[in-house]
């Protein structure tokens, strides 16, 4: 059963970055059609990012694409960079209500297990904008957060400040 399980969840990463790569080549074909914004100009430095909600925990597999911020369900969700949304939808399995935005050439991120989406393909999003609210699976009430670079995941720890988002009575923002 472990190994079923194991095979189930390898085609699941396989076909998200099938799916991820197939955005970014359809973008880049977009791109000549679209007028290029000032958005999209900005290199994304580390300071630029924010968290995308606040959580009583962070869950990071190396295994994983992305992290996990444990929440509660309705908190909200937000844009962690400028951007333009380039996928709304629940075609990916495991990734309910997932929302991609495409913040220049270079960078996605991805948002998913969200409960209410509150944007739509082709809106464009500022930093700290809220696009949705957080969803609840079998295990928890949680946000999925990727960074994509050039189509491949990287820790998004490494690119959101080091002060992470806990929301409980105990550690103030």
């Amino acid at each position: 059963m472990k190994n079923v399980f194991n095979v189930l969840m390898n085609c699941k990463k396989i076909v998200f970055l099938v799916f991820i790569s197939a955005l970014i080549s359809a973008c880049a074909q977009n791109k000549a059609e679209e007028k290029k914004s000032d958005i999209y100009d900005q290199a994304l430095e580390v300071n630029q990012w924010i968290w995308p909600t606040l959580g009583t925990k962070i869950e990071f597999n190396e295994n994983e694409p992305g992290i996990n911020i444990l929440g509660e369900r309705g908190q909200d969700v937000l844009a962690a960079e400028n951007g333009q949304v380039v996928y709304v939808g629940d075609d990916l399995r495991g990734y309910k209500n997932l929302i991609v935005i495409k913040h220049n050439d270079t960078f996605l991120s991805a948002y998913a297990n969200n409960n209410t989406v509150l944007v739509n393909e082709g809106d464009t999003v500022l930093r700290g904008n809220k696009i949705a609210t957080i969803g609840e699976d079998a295990s928890s009430a949680h946000l999925h957060f990727e960074i994509r670079k050039n189509g491949i995941s990287v820790d998004p720890r490494k690119l959101l400040p080091p002060n992470k988002p806990y929301h409980d009575k105990k550690r103030p923002i």
